[in-house]
């Protein structure tokens, strides 16, 4: 795990690479857990996370001043946060640049077998939909687009089942 201490010198090993991390996502792993999905609004994420590199949703950068309903608040490493109407919807890891760790043990790229140990078998498999982000659903191949060439590996989406 990352501290707070980190700096931009820092470094994480992913697949066997040692990467720099950003200083201002450099503790990735204490700082998500402060946010509430669902009720945190943009001021709250930037208060975590410090001001985005940029705004952007389907391929158009936005300005602060003028935020659709839907947006990515973009910051180094790969890392987004997802807005919708206002309040965090989701965070997006989209590589292992972040070096963002769920529960010490799922990370971007984890084996789909690991996921479901920590997380519990999903109550539907869909494979080829789109994603309806239903809880407790695991969606594979998304849209039937393979993210990638491993069959376990994950390139899907899944909730936990709400509790």
């Amino acid at each position: 795990m990352l501290s707070s201490e980190n700096t931009l010198a820092d470094a994480s090993s992913l697949n066997g690479q040692t990467e720099l991390l950003s200083p201002q996502i450099s503790d990735i792993n204490h700082k998500v857990p402060q946010l509430d999905l669902g009720t945190a609004n943009l001021d709250d994420v930037i208060s975590i996370f410090g001001e985005p590199t940029r705004y952007h949703w389907s391929g158009r950068t936005c300005t602060k001043g003028n935020l659709p309903g839907v947006y990515i608040a973009q910051y180094p490493d790969d890392f987004g946060v997802v807005m919708l109407s206002g309040r965090v919807h989701e965070l997006r890891f989209e590589s292992g640049a972040a070096a963002y760790v769920f529960r010490d043990t799922i990370h971007v790229g984890s084996w789909l077998r690991e996921v479901v140990e920590v997380m519990g078998q999903p109550t539907e498999t869909v494979i080829r939909q789109p994603c309806a982000w239903a809880d407790g659903v695991l969606y594979k191949d998304i849209d039937g687009h393979a993210t990638t060439s491993a069959p376990n590996k994950m390139s899907t989406s899944f909730s936990p089942p709400t509790r």
